[in-house]
């Protein structure tokens, strides 16, 4: 039997601590990689969010424990990777709990192809949403961009250096 199940499941862990949430190193035990956030990345800045979403794209599950980044627009997070899973874990909320209800909404995203919402309370009850891929419409990169902070006149502007299709 395979000693690591999770090999090659990438997390995104928005814990502050170095080691990541209890729930992370949990899965991490099992094989995953766990992708951190860099110390002191401000998410209110466009270039923080610019790399927030650089590294949701990689990733399979988004943590979020208490308190961390709850102004996070999931809905966003879902046009950069629809299959993304994102996991809110409430205060006290028990780690082999929350392991749990990842495990299942991976087993569910792979049997399904459905990206979904997690979320944990402290009593350890999960509480799923699916995110149909099959829906969600294709983003549209001026809206992306006005949401990072650029104006009008620099997403035209990276329509005109070609970076962006033109309209």
């Amino acid at each position: 039997m395979d000693s690591h199940p999770l090999l090659g499941i990438k997390l995104l862990d928005l814990s502050p601590e170095p080691a990541g949430s209890p729930c992370a190193m949990a899965l991490c035990r099992w094989g995953a990689d766990r992708l951190a956030l860099p110390q002191g990345l401000n998410l209110a800045h466009s270039e923080g969010m610019r790399i927030l979403l650089l590294l949701v794209q990689e990733a399979d599950v988004l943590i979020c424990p208490p308190g961390a980044s709850m102004e996070l627009d999931r809905s966003l997070l879902h046009e950069y990777n629809p299959m993304l899973i994102v996991c809110d874990l409430a205060e006290g909320a028990d780690p082999w709990a929350a392991s749990s209800a990842i495990l299942a909404a991976l087993m569910h995203r792979s049997r399904m192809g459905l990206g979904q919402h997690v979320r944990v309370d402290a009593g350890g009850l999960p509480q799923f949403s699916a995110f149909d891929t099959r829906e969600v419409p294709a983003p549209d990169p001026d809206r992306v961009l006005g949401r990072l902070g650029y104006d009008a006149e620099a997403i035209f502007s990276l329509r005109r250096e070609g970076i962006l299709p033109a309209r």
